[in-house]
């Protein structure tokens, strides 16, 4: 009795209309994927998606287009806040981190506290001084930021020192 066991790879079978269809999905996707199937020694199939988009480039938002958006008359809220997290994750992208980021936030505090605006702006100037201070700054620098924020919706002069600036 001569039993013959014959072993099949499943993957042996794959139609090549299938591998296309698959390779155009990756493609179309645009995943960078390196995909090495092994049906047997001598088949094998590597599929490359090589439609890959670059990285995203973060437009340059400078400490000046915070305070055009939160210090000018008719500023919102809203606006205000989603320019500061546009500057925050542009200076992110660049590296910004440790004293170089707490020396950014500290500028641009004193700036937003400092600067000439009316009452009804001046609402608007406290909540982005808080959302600083809670969403960017930590430890000591947060709680000064805070101090500052309730100085300014006070009226009464800004203390600096804790920011490691000098200031009003």
């Amino acid at each position: 009795m001569n039993d013959v066991l014959t072993v099949t790879d499943p993957l042996s079978t794959v139609e090549p209309k299938a591998i296309q269809r698959v390779e155009k999905m990756l493609k179309q996707i645009g995943l960078a994927i390196a995909l090495t199937v092994i049906a047997t020694p001598a088949f094998t199939v590597s599929v490359l998606a090589q439609d890959v988009a670059p990285p995203i480039a973060l437009p340059a938002v400078s400490q000046d287009a915070v305070l055009a958006a939160c210090t000018a008359e008719g500023a919102t809220e809203a606006g205000c806040k989603a320019v500061i997290a546009a500057y925050f994750a542009y200076l992110e992208s660049q590296g910004i981190v440790g004293a170089d980021l707490e020396a950014a936030i500290a500028t641009l505090v004193v700036a937003l506290a400092e600067a000439p605006v009316s009452a009804a702006v001046q609402a608007i100037v406290v909540a982005a001084i808080e959302e600083i201070g809670t969403t960017y700054a930590t430890g000591e620098q947060a709680a000064a930021i805070l101090q500052i924020a309730q100085a300014v919706a006070a009226g009464e002069p800004i203390q600096t020192g804790a920011l490691g600036i000098s200031g009003a």
